[in-house]
């Protein structure tokens, strides 16, 4: 899903239309509508605005217990 303003909206769908843009699942159509009602929720803007403090606590509390931010795949030490 690709939200713009309208002065964009002609030459995105020229690009991207019809030719990625697939079947008219509506299982997907469902949960799409679900997500932006989700995002119009006070607490999911408050969530939206804490999540990057709480995720830098997360990344500074796993780093005291030496976890090594420079490899991308953890191993199994990592986890113990």
């Amino acid at each position: 899903m690709i939200l713009c303003k309208a002065q964009h909206a002609q030459k995105i769908d020229k690009m991207v239309l019809p030719g990625i843009q697939g079947g008219p699942l509506m299982h997907i159509i469902a949960a799409k509508a679900v997500c932006l009602k989700e995002s119009l929720d006070q607490d999911f803007r408050h969530y939206q605005q804490t999540d990057p403090e709480q995720c830098r606590d997360s990344r500074y509390a796993l780093a005291r217990q030496g976890f090594d931010w420079s490899r991308e795949e953890p191993t199994s030490s990592d986890c113990s």
